[in-house]
């Protein structure tokens, strides 16, 4: 039986057996005679190369059938291409932009006019970032249409065209005119229409609005139809997924099917024959560890199964059990035999493939180390030649305590110290054991197994220089090769994160004693680097491509991606290099892993090798073309795109701004070398960590253990201080403070409520509450398991609601209760929590000491269409009372804003109300913004929404990270009672980046109107009431103070801010 004929069809019935070999002594070495004669080379290389696109990462536009064959027509890496299931791609277009996505337009909405500047109405809308494109075709020439405020998040089909969401609201582009304008619904999260005049939305308070009349008018179906979280049109139905594994479909009457269970999706493609796995993942498998066959196929052990794979189409020809307990397995092909080589719990072991496939059996066994002692690859393969187990033949390998590493002489942090021991194999069933002497057990740097059960062991010895005559060593059949460690080039790296493989092809041994292959080398990023140390054991780097940034290498074969791009490829270890066609499009396909089957770039598969000769059966390049596929790189290089677009998009200009200007002389303090929050000598400490206190400061919280149980300062280490002496120390300026008064207090951990802990926190999040007198606290926020509510409330920087609020969290205090709202993936949850009981003695605690039991608790989670699309639509949320009931706010990225009062009791979000859009902010001191009944005075917590006009402070810009806002808001008028947001001073701070450390606030915080902003907690928390009072006093309409408070240094800069700019 040939290696190929080892994956043979599964049969009906399969008889598990496991043929174990017998424990015999291991054979000896045989003498030490040259190497028999090399045999034809046996490493099979595919060609040519072609690329799979990963079906589920692509962005699909439409789905048709073509030539009886369903081919799927998506926006591939920044191109648009036709998918023929797994083995072929046909990039199409000459796109000269990158772009994000595309849909078709729906039938109906593509007559009854002309698409502005195109002959006939357009078929297909694209888009990139926000710059939509329209097309005749698929692959049509692309005509701009418009340019959107913010990057397109999501599309679907709609009324009378292609609706679009975006972080600044939502749009349709009209099919048979072209033309763009806003939908009209500013609570929009998903939505969807099956004819030009039946639609489904759903908002993001939860609400589900249904129109029959082409959107003249909307009726509210949320109590029938139930808390729908998605939408699909399939036909004329619009199907609205339902938790619980439901659906229900508004049918094309009109009228609401009867809930069902959620349809499956289908199951085309799947493979029957291999557990019913899909094409690309018997691919992603084979180029991960596959091996591939002369016919065209590959190799493929995973799941306890072995069988072979076509890689034209992804399914599998043919299927057998591994024996049991093989765990992790690879193919091999050993000089007579193709062979599975696994590594499980209590034992690594090599499968004969070409035994009976009812029962494969096992040739060799070897017992392993505990899993956490692994140190070592557990095989070391040359395919066609030889295999070597890393471990004695016989027994378990020894642990191993190298005192070398221990003093750092040994090697490098990124090394796989191998084994002493090592295992050859010379034939089916007979295996020969190799040991180093007790010289060079501590610096094996690799072993090579050779032909005829010989072995080569690698050894990297301290130092920068070796004598020639201690390079190179024969004993029989092992031949011992040393380097000294750090002699150029080898320089092998301090840091790495290089593992233990199951099976290692990094390196060969030829007939001459040479040895050719991969290893780390300083300077290569840790990244294989081609190498050959000629038989007189002198170490040679070979040349990589120009500007390499990463090499992914297995055996002979080895991908090389430049810093600007460019793919080159080897198929001889490093000793030439190709350039090849980098995947389509024009996105980034960073460089993964490669085996012999290919390689993994980002979500693609590189089957085969372009510098290999065609396979006699098809193989990586699958069935003929019907033309040839275009490659992106056949572009002139002026056309093509950027490849590396910038990770972090631009923030979305403000939707309002503060005209600000100074008001006086800038008041500033420091003291040299100080780690303390503003202007105070604090020497640095080394037992304290340096928290963020949310926005508003710094919490040094001492080094101490958490036990398992969760208790602090239990888990046993000496050198951490216990609660029972430990301080806490706590700088902050309180939320919307005028005066940005620095408050500190120092908090002994044993008072601090800390034993509920399970893990130490890094940071204390802060959420924020409301009062119906419109005053601002905070609350402490956060998982119970991190929970800092009993420390922040002794501090008094918190207004204590027995615990910690969900984060994020806003909420509303009614008196004798507070309603929080926490957006969250899934939806919107509501949360409450008595402040009769909450506001006892300070801190509450429980007898014995420690936080209380949680007080707070959820009342209600309103699900929502909580997809990827509708999160990067995203919302502002704010919390509030109208008329003494408390309310919720939503204000979407074009800033319309929608109100939905909640239940205090139940946590029950009532039907939407519209607001005044965001865009139309007044100033709370303006006559027009005169105080009104029926108003509702809200907390909102923004990012980018209200700014400052730009040159109106000069050096002073709005960071858009984060702000609070009062505001008084009702269907007509939108008032600015008070703002806070973060800014950036240019004039002062010596580097503008995004991270800002803990312990840096640079804010600016105005007031227009209504009371003092911030609230009077008192004994309770933040400021008393004679600062409240001062706060009041010290400023008029519109007067506020610009903040800087750095480690060892603040400032304050009186400003006056004399109106509200709507800029949308």
């Amino acid at each position: 039986m040939t290696a190929e004929d080892v994956v043979a069809p599964l049969l009906a019935a399969l008889a598990l057996a496991l043929a174990a070999c017998g424990a015999a002594e291991p054979a000896a070495a045989p003498p030490g005679a040259l190497e028999p004669p090399p045999r034809a080379p046996s490493t099979v290389a595919l060609g040519p190369a072609r690329y799979v696109a990963q079906p589920y990462l692509v962005g699909l536009v439409e789905r048709v059938v073509i030539d009886g064959r369903e081919v799927d027509r998506a926006i591939v890496n920044g191109q648009r291409a036709e998918l023929y299931g797994v083995d072929r791609l046909e990039p199409l277009g000459a796109d000269r932009v990158v772009l994000a996505g595309g849909a078709a337009f729906p039938a109906w909405a593509r007559s009854g006019g002309r698409a502005v500047g195109v002959a006939r109405a357009a078929r297909y809308l694209f888009w990139s970032g926000g710059d939509l494109y329209a097309a005749e075709s698929f692959g049509g020439e692309l005509r701009k249409l418009a340019t959107l405020p913010g990057d397109v998040a999501g599309a679907f089909p709609w009324l009378d065209g292609i609706g679009l969401l975006t972080a600044a609201g939502s749009f349709v582009v009209q099919g048979a005119s072209g033309a763009l304008r806003p939908l009209g619904s500013p609570s929009l999260v998903a939505a969807a229409a099956a004819s030009e005049r039946r639609a489904l939305v759903l908002t993001v308070f939860g609400r589900a609005l249904l129109t029959l009349d082409a959107g003249a008018s909307y009726r509210d179906v949320t109590a029938e139809l139930g808390d729908a979280i998605a939408l699909d049109v399939r036909g004329e139905e619009i199907v609205a997924s339902l938790p619980f594994g439901l659906e229900r479909a508004v049918e094309p009457s009109g009228r609401l099917g009867e809930p069902r269970a959620r349809r499956a999706a289908p199951a085309a493609g799947v493979d029957p024959v291999w557990l019913g796995r899909a094409p690309f993942g018997q691919l992603a498998d084979a180029v991960a560890s596959g091996l591939p066959l002369a016919d065209g196929g590959a190799a493929l052990a995973v799941d306890g199964l072995v069988g072979r794979v076509d890689l034209a189409t992804g399914r599998a020809s043919s299927v057998a059990p591994l024996p049991p307990g093989s765990g992790e397995c690879a193919p091999f092909r050993a000089a007579d035999a193709l062979l599975a080589v696994c590594a499980g719990p209590e034992r690594a072991s090599v499968v004969d493939l070409s035994s009976d496939a009812r029962a494969l059996r096992v040739e060799r066994s070897f017992e392993l180390l505990p899993e956490p002692a692994r140190e070592t690859d557990r095989f070391v393969g040359v395919d066609g030649e030889a295999l070597g187990y890393v471990g004695p033949c016989e027994g378990r390998p020894r642990p191993r305590i190298d005192l070398r590493a221990l003093s750092q002489g040994a090697l490098g942090g990124d090394a796989t110290q191998q084994s002493a021991v090592f295992c050859v194999r010379r034939g089916p069933g007979d295996w020969v054991e190799h040991r180093l002497d007790a010289a060079d057990a501590s610096d094996v740097l690799a072993w090579i197994p050779r032909r005829g059960g010989g072995a080569v062991a690698l050894i990297a010895r301290p130092g920068t220089f070796l004598p020639d005559g201690e390079r190179v060593e024969v004993r029989g059949a092992l031949r011992v090769v040393r380097l000294a460690r750090g002699e150029p080039p080898l320089l092998w790296p301090p840091y790495g994160e290089e593992q233990a493989e199951l099976l290692s092809r990094a390196l060969v041994a030829r007939a001459d004693g040479a040895i050719e292959g991969w290893l780390p080398v300083h300077g290569y990023a840790a990244d294989p680097a081609p190498i050959t140390i000629d038989p007189a054991g002198r170490l040679r780097r070979h040349a990589v491509p120009a500007r390499a940034r990463s090499i992914a290498a297995s055996g002979p074969f080895a991908l090389a991606e430049t810093e600007d791009g460019e793919l080159f490829e080897t198929i001889d270890r490093g000793q030439r290099w190709a350039r090849v066609a980098p995947p389509p499009g024009g996105g980034a396909a960073r460089l993964n892993a490669c085996s012999a089957v290919g390689c993994s770039l980002g979500t693609f598969l590189r089957l085969g090798w372009a510098s290999a000769p065609r396979s006699g059966g098809g193989g990586a390049g699958g069935a003929p073309r019907r033309r040839p596929a275009r490659s992106w790189r056949s572009a002139p290089r002026a056309a093509r795109p950027d490849r590396d677009r910038s990770a972090r998009p631009p923030a979305p200009p403000p939707l309002a701004r503060l005209a600000c200007s100074f008001a006086g002389p800038l008041d500033a303090a420091r003291v040299p070398e100080s780690s303390g929050f503003g202007a105070v000598a604090a020497p640095p400490s080394r037992m304290a960590g340096t928290l963020r206190l949310g926005t508003l400061g710094m919490l040094a919280l001492p080094s101490f253990n958490v036990g398992q149980s969760g208790s602090v300062g239990q888990a046993g280490s000496g050198s951490l201080p216990s609660p029972s002496f430990a301080d806490a120390e706590l700088a902050w300026i309180a939320p919307l403070d005028l005066r940005a008064e620095i408050h500190r207090a120092t908090v002994p951990l044993a008072s601090a409520g800390l034993l509920q802990l399970a893990y130490r926190p890094y940071e204390a999040p802060i959420g924020l509450v409301i009062d119906r007198d419109g005053r601002v606290a905070p609350v402490a926020a956060g998982p119970a398991e991190a929970c800092l509510a009993g420390l922040l409330e002794a501090a008094r920087v918190t207004r204590p609601v027995g615990g910690c609020a969900p984060q994020p969290a806003i909420g509303v205090d009614l008196g004798d209760r507070a309603v929080f709202l926490s957006p969250r993936h899934d939806g919107l949850a509501v949360s409450s929590v008595d402040l009769r009981g909450a506001r006892g003695e300070a801190p509450l605690a429980r007898p014995g000491g420690g936080a209380p039991p949680p007080a707070i608790r959820e009342l209600h989670v309103q699900r929502t269409a909580r997809a990827a699309a509708a999160q990067r639509a995203r919302f502002a949320f704010g919390a509030g009372a109208r008329a003494g009931a408390p309310v919720f706010v939503a204000v979407a990225g074009d800033g319309g804003a929608v109100l939905s009062p909640v239940d205090p009791v139940l946590g029950t979000l009532g039907p939407e109300e519209a607001l005044a859009p965001l865009g139309a902010l007044g100033a709370g001191g303006d006559p027009a913004c005169a105080p009104r009944a029926g108003e509702a005075r809200v907390v909102l917590s923004f990012d980018t929404e209200i700014g400052l006009v730009p040159g109106a402070l000069p050096g002073i810009t709005a960071a858009g990270t984060a702000g609070v806002a009062v505001i008084r808001w009702s269907r007509e008028r939108a008032c600015l009672d008070a703002v806070e947001l973060v800014v950036r001073d240019e004039r002062y701070e010596g580097g503008l980046g995004f991270f800002e450390p803990p312990g840096v606030v640079k804010k600016l915080i105005a007031r227009f109107a209504g009371p003092s902003p911030a609230a009077p907690l008192g004994a309770r928390g933040g400021l008393g009431p004679a600062a409240a009072r001062r706060s009041e006093a010290a400023h008029g309409a519109g007067g506020g103070t610009l903040a800087l408070v750095l480690y060892g240094q603040e400032s304050r800069q009186p400003v006056q801010c004399k109106a509200v700019v709507g800029v949308r």
